[in-house]
């Protein structure tokens, strides 16, 4: 299926991934790939999205590449209001921003040469307890309730997780989206992560949707459950590990442009 990209021109991520950024020197803005997407089968550990790509997207990259400096935002972001960011979105449209969101963010990671994929959260084994992301100034995100019954207050967090993506460079030469985490000899166990199939030499960078209309990004080793905690079955947060690293505001202007325009058509 063809899709519009977004006429969206600016060096991928944040200055903490100039060592793998690059971009051809003669991008054609809005080009399109072939790629499919799969019905979302809901998890209760994963947040990750199903889809499946075409073979275009593992092509590499044969056209000249420079280095390239992001231009970060000298304006802080403003969240949206109180009011949004409290705003329980449904399921349904929990998937229609993160897809919308990945369907942008796959068009920068090819630009930079990088791939990407929707497994930004996944856990094992757990307790009862909410899974979430400490941000900046030590507030939260909820990024997983398991049990609705838990004692948490609600102003506990600053609002929930809607989705996310994870940007690295692939070991098979993938670029945008890709699909070849699913790939059962590059998934031998859970623990795994994106250990087979990124270049763990280069930077791997979650970035996180706040419904309080915010980007996130984090500095990932390649796990799936790196960058979240778990609250204890009795809703402490101090449960585990007592360290517990932030997701940082991104100074990616363009990521945080597009993910208020899209949570404006729901907040109308």
């Amino acid at each position: 299926m063809k899709r519009n990209r977004a006429l969206i021109f600016s060096c991928l991520l944040t200055t903490s991934l100039l060592a793998g950024c690059q971009k051809n020197e003669e991008s054609t803005i809005g080009s399109t790939n072939t790629k499919e997407t799969s019905q979302t089968t809901v998890s209760t550990t994963s947040t990750s999205t199903s889809r499946t790509i075409s073979s275009t997207t593992k092509a590499t990259s044969s056209s000249t590449q420079s280095s390239t400096v992001n231009q970060a935002t000298e304006e802080t972001v403003s969240p949206s209001s109180e009011a949004s960011a409290k705003r329980q979105y449904t399921n349904d449209e929990k998937q229609a921003i993160a897809t919308a969101f990945s369907d942008w963010a796959e068009n920068r990671a090819a630009i930079g040469g990088m791939a990407l994929n929707d497994a930004y959260f996944d856990h094992g084994a757990s307790g009862l307890g909410d899974w979430y992301a400490v941000v900046d100034n030590g507030q939260r995100l909820l990024v997983q309730r398991q049990d609705p019954n838990i004692n948490v207050s609600p102003d506990a967090y600053i609002g929930e997780a809607l989705g996310g993506v994870v940007f690295y460079t692939s070991k098979n030469g993938a670029v945008g989206y890709s699909n070849e985490l699913n790939d059962p000899k590059n998934q031998p166990s859970f623990a795994a992560g994106f250990s087979q199939v990124a270049n763990l030499d280069k930077p791997i960078v979650k970035y996180l949707l706040g419904s309080n209309g915010v980007v996130y990004e984090f500095q990932s080793s390649g796990s799936f459950s790196d960058g979240f905690y778990e609250t204890s079955d009795q809703g402490d947060f101090n449960y585990w590990p007592t360290t517990q690293v932030p997701f940082k505001i991104s100074e990616d202007a363009a990521a945080q442009e597009t993910l208020q325009t899209i949570l404006a058509q729901y907040n109308q």
